[in-house]
């Protein structure tokens, strides 16, 4: 899904000699203003996106508005350990997307997926199944069951000679929170405590393509005609945003695309 088709572009510039051209110049000013906005626009979900806490009450999401909020949560949980009993020798573990990655004297292994290992048993199995002086530990039983896309990222963490490294899942979901769903803003009473990466959303957000705001859609017509008759220049300016193969540069465009993107470019808090 993109802001505006292909199709309405071309249609606004009313048969085009070059639509290879306008295409491309299209998708390049759609990924501007996202740039631009700092902010994606087509209705994404969000999973385990993470938030320093500041300790005042309020959280601004990245993305807006908001269409649902699945979990929110401070903090983090320890569900499982993991170590090399090897000597005289490296070994670090990381989390991924998709599975763990086990780095053993620059050696990688990175079949534990959790495609093939759903739960939090099913993993510290597979870790321990490898040998090497791999082992893994469930810290706690309650967790057993807890789906294995629940471990958090983390990068190469140190766990050689018995050093054990906890993978972590966010804590219990919190309920006593307000969403204000077209600012993107979270209201929690108790206050977000202040840390780093210690406050973790679940969401969905953005328009669908019926709900897509039309002066956004216009801004971008707009900014692609604006292209596409400059085409032959050959460069818009050094001070430019560069995409793809082509810039584009705020100053240059019609007054009206910078009256509309003002509207929607994201505030940086």
């Amino acid at each position: 899904m993109s802001i505006v088709s292909s199709g309405d572009v071309l249609d606004f510039l009313d048969n085009p000699s070059d639509t290879d051209m306008v295409i491309m110049l299209h998708n390049s000013v759609e990924q501007w203003v996202r740039q631009y906005c700092r902010r994606d626009f087509e209705s994404t979900s969000y999973t385990k996106e993470r938030y320093d806490g500041t300790g005042t009450t309020i959280l601004t999401l990245r993305n807006y508005p908001v269409i649902s909020v699945d979990r929110l949560a401070i903090g983090t949980q320890e569900v499982i350990k993991v170590c090399n009993t090897s000597e005289y020798t490296t070994a670090t573990v990381s989390v991924t997307s998709t599975g763990l990655r086990l780095v053993k004297d620059g050696d990688v292994d990175t079949t534990i997926t959790f495609s093939s290992n759903t739960t939090m048993t099913a993993v510290v199995s597979a870790v321990n199944a490898l040998g090497s002086g791999w082992s893994a530990e469930l810290l706690n039983d309650d967790y057993a069951n807890y789906k294995s896309t629940e471990l958090l990222k983390m990068y190469g963490k140190n766990c050689i000679d018995s050093n054990w490294v906890d993978l972590l899942i966010p804590n219990t979901a919190e309920d006593d929170f307000v969403v204000y769903e077209n600012e993107g803003i979270i209201h929690y009473p108790a206050k977000f405590p202040i840390g780093h990466n210690n406050v973790i959303v679940d969401y969905t957000a953005g328009y669908s393509s019926g709900d897509m705001p039309k002066d956004l859609q216009l801004a971008i017509k707009i900014t692609v005609k604006h292209m596409y008759q400059k085409r032959s220049e050959e460069s818009f300016s050094a001070s430019a945003f560069k995409t793809g193969d082509y810039s584009v540069n705020l100053l240059d465009m019609p007054s009206e695309v910078r009256e509309i993107l003002s509207k929607y470019k994201r505030c940086l808090v």
